[in-house]
C-alpha cells in the first residue's frame, strides 16, 4: 500500500513537472510575464492552453493543446512610426480591402477589428516621454469553432481587456514616463466593424 502511494506521488510530481514546462502555468511568463491573461480561456472556447515554442519576451503566442484550432498571437513593441500601428490592425496597404475598426474607447488609443466571428485583431499604443517613443500591443485571436464568436460583445470585451491591460503591464515595466492609460474597460462602443 506504501509502494501505491509513493508511486502515485511519484507520478503527480512528473505531471505537475511537466505541466510547468508547457501547461497552463508556464502562461503566466508569457511576454515576459506582462499578458494580461484572465478571461483567455473564456476568449479561445478552450481551458488546454499552452504557450507556444517560438514566444519571446516581446511576442508570445498561446495556442490549444488540444484538437481545438483556437490561438492568440501577442507583440509588444516600440511604437515610432505609424506603420507599426497600421500592421496590427492590418491597415497598412490602403490597396487592399479591409475592415473597418472600432475604438475601444475608456480612454485608451486602441481599436479592434472583430469583422468575423472566428478572428479577431486588436491594437492599443500609449506614447512615452521622448519623441518618437511608445508602445503599441497588438492582439490576433482565434477562437475554437466550437467557443462564442469573437465578434459577440463579451468576447469584444475580453479581447479588450486583454490588449489594454498587457500593455498596462508593458508600459509599468518599461518605465514609459508619461504614459496616459486609459481606465479598465468595462464597456465597448457598439461594434462599428464593416468590410470596405
Amino acid at each position: 500500500m506504501a509502494g501505491l502511494i509513493a508511486l502515485a506521488l511519484v507520478a503527480a510530481a512528473v505531471a505537475f513537472l511537466v505541466r510547468g514546462d508547457d501547461g497552463r502555468d508556464s502562461l503566466a511568463s508569457a511576454c515576459g510575464g506582462r499578458l494580461h491573461d484572465p478571461g483567455l480561456e473564456e476568449l479561445l472556447g478552450s481551458a488546454d492552453l499552452r504557450l507556444g515554442d517560438s514566444s519571446t519576451e516581446d511576442s508570445c503566442a498561446v495556442k490549444d493543446a488540444g484538437e481545438g484550432k483556437a490561438s492568440l498571437k501577442v507583440e509588444v513593441r516600440e511604437a515610432d512610426v505609424a506603420t507599426k500601428l497600421l500592421s496590427g490592425i492590418h491597415r497598412q496597404n490602403a490597396h487592399v480591402g479591409t475592415e473597418m475598426v472600432t475604438p475601444i474607447g475608456n480612454g485608451w488609443a486602441g481599436v479592434l477589428n472583430t469583422s468575423g466571428p472566428n478572428r479577431a485583431y486588436a491594437t492599443a499604443y500609449v506614447a512615452c516621454e521622448g519623441a518618437g517613443s511608445g508602445l503599441v500591443v497588438t492582439a490576433d485571436a482565434y477562437r475554437d469553432p466550437s467557443a462564442r464568436p469573437l465578434n459577440e460583445d463579451g468576447q469584444r470585451l475580453r479581447l479588450a481587456r486583454l490588449t489594454t491591460e498587457t500593455l498596462r503591464n508593458a508600459a509599468s515595466g518599461a518605465a514609459c514616463k508619461g504614459a496616459r492609460l486609459g481606465t479598465e474597460v468595462s464597456d465597448l462602443p457598439g461594434d462599428t466593424t464593416r468590410t470596405l
